[in-house]
């Protein structure tokens, strides 16, 4: 293989992040107005580069590279709009190809980091591969369809292969580039195709599910692939019999890779775990576990001593593969922030992402200062700090856990009767937990002792958010039922019903001063309460449609709002309005698709929003002069 050099862009990117804060070496590629990145974004591919030097992972905030020894995050390249489903590096090692579920192909020069151009021809492209002579680019989509790309030719199309119907999960050339291999979604088929001609050759059809991921021994002589039945398998290329079935201990497979030498292949399944397994013999070398959720890529580096995974669970791990042990696990949310809260002065962001890990940072520099590992905890709905900022309170499915922020251990868990909370928060002055459910039922707790005070059954369908009054004497519940309901924190007794127009309340967020609060529904509107009278104050217009989140700033003068993008539009928008006008004063968009939450931090003058469909926290400037 021939050696390369990442460099001029590069290199000047690694010697500037060796000496700013983890966060700040994320600042490349980030939108228009945004001052800091928390998270990396979903991850869905990895790859080594062929000299082994940098390791790529497609995500849905662009190509991550990072030094594949030092672990250190050299480039973000940015061109799509969409999540990048796959990636592959040509054989020489001087182009990236990343495509996206709308169709594009992006091509990037290794060694500048520059974009070179941009392909298009067919929608949800799910993988690509590169044949081993770097003429020909392959990629497979949703609808059952292979373009075959002379990339030799500005990758114009000479080959269109419609298999259909059923996904096109995987795709590999042979190394001799007389084959290529697709692993199908109509029900376990391997489609082996000439490469050249785009004729088919053989099926392979032993397989009873979706065959997810397939690869070619370094010969040739050996296909192994990865199905949804539960069984990894190795398959002879020229008589196309089956050679082995792996089936013990083996779960849905979501990736298999060869081992450059071809003695060893490794298997990602469903459980999280990473399978090695010799090649000639069909013996497990190792089982490698650490992993929370499933695998969706393995990667081996080309000297052979270490592997990549990512996993749904947010995670990449390093591991070396002569011991099996995990040598290194990058930090920070690399998948989705399921949620987030802000502490009582703004200067404390916390954190939840599928990793199960509680993540603290500090919301001026964008710094990471703790993590609280959760092991064995489940899925997160939401999250709430204590204004003293030493007890966080989170949600899921099976309790809502108290954690102490500087020793990082669980305080205590507080149970409810049945369902799903989707809600939680903490009353300001520290005394109360108020949590939503599945079940029409809002439950309140003291956050001293643990033990019950409320349980609420007024709703008449589910609870979707829960705040407290800055004064904690009011909780506010907006519900699926078409009401926001106002109750007394102490007596439980329910205060006021207000009834919603044009559906139920998704997102309530009340004033500083406590007189007013705000509830957005998915419409275009903004509904303002007076809190002591319960009638409508404004109607504000914060997007075109599909409001989802709301927020007062500190002073009370400004509401944020994030919005749900739909089918229409490329991004989830943020906007700053003017409470007293309904002025817009600002938009930043950047988001991919819906936008979850809005926060102001630190003073006011920065504004954090979630998405958890592209896994990212935004801090944006909304200084207004």
């Amino acid at each position: 293989m021939k050696k390369i050099y990442l460099s001029t862009l590069l290199t000047l990117l690694l010697i500037s992040t060796c000496y700013i804060p983890t966060l700040f070496a994320q600042s490349v590629g980030m939108p228009d107005g945004a001052i800091a990145r928390l998270g990396k974004g979903h991850l869905f591919d990895l790859q080594y580069s062929p000299d082994g030097t940098r390791l790529a992972v497609a995500t849905s905030a662009g190509v991550w590279i990072y030094d594949a020894i030092t672990h250190k995050e050299l480039a973000l390249l940015t061109k799509h709009t969409v999540s990048i489903d796959c990636i592959a590096f040509s054989p020489d090692g001087r182009t990236l190809a990343s495509a996206d579920e709308k169709g594009f192909i992006h091509l990037w020069d290794t060694e500048t980091g520059k974009h070179k151009r941009a392909l298009k021809n067919h929608i949800g492209i799910i993988s690509i591969a590169y044949s081993a002579d770097g003429s020909t680019l392959a990629t497979g989509d949703r609808s059952g369809t292979i373009l075959l790309r002379n990339m030799w030719n500005r990758g114009t199309i000479k080959k269109r292969i419609h298999k259909g119907p059923g996904y096109i999960h995987s795709l590999a050339f042979s190394p001799q580039d007389a084959i290529l291999a697709s692993g199908n979604g109509d029900g376990g088929t391997i489609s082996l195709w000439d490469a050249e001609t785009g004729e088919l050759n053989a099926t392979l059809n032993r397989h009873t599910s979706s065959v997810y991921s397939v690869a070619f021994s370094p010969d040739g002589k050996t296909l192994v692939s990865g199905s949804a039945d539960k069984t990894v398998r190795l398959w002879d290329v020229e008589t196309g019999e089956l050679q082995r079935a792996f089936i013990k201990d083996i779960d849905r497979t979501r990736s298999v890779s060869f081992s450059p030498d071809g003695s060893l292949f490794a298997a990602g399944d469903d459980t999280g775990t990473v399978h090695l397994f010799h090649a000639d013999t069909g013996e497990r070398m190792h089982t490698l576990k650490g992993h929370t959720d499933g695998v969706l890529t393995t990667a081996f580096s080309t000297d052979l001593r270490t592997m990549a995974s990512g996993s749904m669970d947010g995670s990449i791990r390093i591991w070396e593969v002569a011991s099996g042990e995990n040598r290194h696990t990058f930090a920070e949310h690399y998948g989705d922030f399921s949620c987030f809260a802000v502490s009582a002065d703004g200067r404390t962001i916390v954190s939840v992402g599928r990793d199960r890990n509680v993540c603290l940072w500090d919301a001026t520099s964008g710094e990471l200062q703790k993590v609280i590992n959760r092991k064995g905890v489940g899925h997160v709905s939401d999250i709430a700090l204590s204004s003293d900022g030493k007890t966080v309170v989170f949600d899921g499915f099976g309790g809502v856990g108290l954690w102490d922020t500087e020793t990082g251990t669980q305080k205590k868990t507080l149970k409810w009767f049945t369902g799903d909370l989707w809600s939680v928060a903490y009353s300001p002055d520290g005394k109360t937990i108020a949590g939503g459910n599945n079940t029409k039922t809002l439950y309140v707790w003291d956050a001293d002792t643990g033990d019950q005070k409320h349980v609420i059954n007024e709703h008449k369908a589910n609870v979707i958010d829960v705040a407290f009054s800055p004064n904690s004497k009011t909780i506010v519940s907006g519900g699926q039922d078409r009401t926001v309901r106002l109750w007394d924190t102490e007596t439980g007794e329910q205060k006021k019903v207000i009834r919603i127009p044009d559906g139920g309340a998704f997102d309530v967020a009340f004033s500083p001063d406590g007189k007013t609060f705000a509830t957005v529904n998915y419409s275009d509107k903004i509904y303002l309460w007076d809190v002591k009278t319960g009638l409508q104050k404004n109607v504000l217009k914060g997007h075109e449609k599909h409001v989802t989140a709301v927020t007062f700033s500190p002073d009370g003068k400004m509401l944020a709002t994030g919005n749900w993008r739909g089918l229409e539009s490329e991004t989830g928008i943020v906007n700053i309005l003017d409470v007293r006008t309904g002025r817009l004063l600002q938009t930043f968009a950047g988001h991919v698709n819906r936008v979850h939450r809005v926060a102001f931090v630190s003073d006011g003058n920065a504004l954090a929003s979630m998405s958890d469909d592209d896994g990212i926290l935004y801090l944006w400037d909304v200084a207004v002069e």
